[in-house]
């Protein structure tokens, strides 16, 4: 083998990055200086080949790693593939049922928007620390919109703003009431900001 004389850098492109299962997708390795690759497509297979063909069978984002190398180093790119759940089957509309939340506690009230749902959580807390939770459909993510030691609930979202009441600044429960001072907050998914 021929002594390299600078490391690699790695790079490759995809000619899609999304779509419903099965998904096929053709990865086209465009490192440079490298003599050898191995790609690792995130759903526990492989490949040595330098512009493979990897169909996705299951919905779900995966992280391909494109790993490069040669006699002066490695180097590494990473890419997110988000395969969806199939739509259709010979034309015709297909439901597809996904569980968006693995809390075992009793989630509350909810909403949604497009393809984002919001809802009461009580996995941090049944009577004192209410959380608001969120699921991207299109991304099949999860995410914790509140994190303070209190009660948040009765969520609604409109585009990229959630809204709830919160008792963080005295609410609270009496007998099955609304006690104290419950405030309305709004956070803002495009800016990560909470607003009182």
């Amino acid at each position: 083998m021929q002594e390299a004389k600078i490391p690699p850098v790695a790079g490759f492109s995809a000619n899609v990055t999304s779509g419903p299962v099965p998904l096929s997708i053709l990865f086209t390795d465009l490192s440079q200086n490298a003599t050898a690759r191995s790609w690792d497509f995130g759903d526990g297979l492989n490949s040595s080949e330098e512009n493979p063909i990897h169909t996705y069978h299951s919905a779900g984002t995966y992280t391909v790693n494109l790993t490069v190398s040669n006699t002066k180093g490695t180097a590494s790119k990473l890419y997110t593939i988000i395969v969806l759940p199939a739509r259709r089957v010979d034309g015709q509309f297909i439901l597809t049922e996904t569980q968006i939340t693995k809390s075992e506690e009793h989630p509350g009230t909810y909403a949604i928007y497009g393809d984002r749902i919001v809802w009461t959580d009580w996995r941090n807390g049944w009577y004192n620390n209410y959380d608001i939770y969120m699921y991207d459909l299109s991304t099949y993510k999860e995410t914790q919109i509140t994190t303070s030691k209190s009660n948040q609930m009765e969520p609604a979202i409109y585009g990229d703003r959630i809204v709830w009441m919160d008792g963080r600044n005295g609410g609270g429960w009496e007998n099955g009431r609304l006690t104290g001072n419950w405030d309305i907050y709004l956070y803002d998914l495009s800016t990560s900001t909470e607003y009182r």
